[in-house]
């Protein structure tokens, strides 16, 4: 989504400087190296979370969207797939009982999400996502 495309356009040059393109440069911290690409790793966490906390700030509407995260579930529709889309179906896991006849377990298939993303008022602050499915 947005917020993923827009972190990599500003962290990616820095992440290709510190590992290398393939991470080909890990392997040259060994030994005292080892501390320096801690501390290294370190100061950019910190300007990650950083720079989270200002986006989030600043797109306090789209954070709220489903396709700012995921644009495939955001678009997704079952009856699009039907028609011959990417996927036969996208099958939810489902509660099931250990002795009964699996063929009789009815499927649990997404049909849609839905648009909004709201964010739970809690310590971790979750995201709650509509599924529309067939049960």
């Amino acid at each position: 989504g947005r917020l993923l495309s827009d972190f990599a356009k500003k962290f990616l040059d820095k992440m290709d400087a510190l590992c290398g393109r393939t991470g080909e440069k890990l392997r040259g911290y060994a030994g005292a190296g080892a501390a320096a690409l801690a501390r290294e790793v370190s100061e950019l966490s910190g300007q990650w979370r950083q720079w989270v906390s200002l986006w989030e700030q600043g797109h306090a509407a789209e954070r709220e969207r489903l396709s700012t995260f995921s644009p495939f579930l955001a678009s997704y529709h079952a009856a699009d797939e039907a028609r011959g889309g990417t996927l036969d179906a996208l099958e939810l896991p489902a509660a099931s009982d250990a002795d009964a006849d699996p063929s009789r377990l009815g499927r649990v298939v997404a049909h849609s999400f839905g648009g909004a993303l709201p964010t739970m008022e809690s310590l971790r602050r979750p995201k709650r996502l509509t599924v529309h499915g067939s049960d």
